[in-house]
């Protein structure tokens, strides 16, 4: 900042800008670790929303959920949005992600699999059909992969996702259009986008 301070403040020198950052140190077995450090990133990325009200009220705890069932441990969902309603017939856009990179935990860096008719089985929310997209929802999956563009490149993993674990798994499953249950898998930091019915 400047040495002098502008003129009507009596001269005085300008005060700086402050920042101060908070460390975290997560000090655990190596796989319990990676499990926290993830959970605990998602708490400060993604705080409680704060609400008030009048002193006068008396504010009761909320017994609504959305979902029936709870997601898993290592899926998050990311949108559920209505933004693009008018695109899809009123339908709303839905995304899901997997928290775990490949290998960095036992058990929670195993693929994911969700049956998104028992998660939203609620009345007011309660999905009715699923399509899967592209990431920026502009394309059906299936489509995309048939028309893939063919890239020049070189893997030298062989085929293997992100990484040369053996536990990399190359494949992407698609949503059995025929399943009533309309049950997706998430492999490891996968982030899958549908366009959703509801009733």
């Amino acid at each position: 900042m400047g040495e002098h301070g502008h003129e009507g403040d009596g001269g005085g020198q300008c005060a700086g800008l402050t920042m101060r950052g908070r460390h975290w140190l997560v000090f655990d077995h190596i796989d319990q670790a990676h499990a926290t450090r993830r959970m605990i990133n998602e708490n400060l990325q993604s705080p409680a929303t704060l609400g008030f009200t009048s002193a006068a009220a008396k504010p009761t705890k909320p017994v609504f959920s959305a979902v029936a069932e709870a997601l898993p441990a290592n899926v998050k969902l990311m949108t559920l949005t209505n933004n693009y309603a008018t695109l899809f017939e009123g339908k709303l856009m839905l995304r899901l992600a997997h928290l775990y990179a490949v290998d960095e935990h036992p058990t929670l860096s195993k693929p994911a699999t969700i049956s998104l008719a028992a998660v939203f089985a609620k009345t007011g929310l309660k999905i009715t059909s699923a399509v899967e997209m592209s990431l920026t929802g502009n394309m059906p999956l299936g489509e995309m992969d048939s028309e893939k563009l063919e890239w020049p490149t070189h893997d030298p993993t062989n085929g293997k996702m992100w990484h040369t674990s053996e536990h990399a798994n190359a494949e992407r499953t698609l949503m059995d259009k025929a399943d009533p249950s309309l049950t997706i898998t998430l492999r490891p930091m996968e982030l899958r986008t549908l366009i959703v019915g509801f009733e």
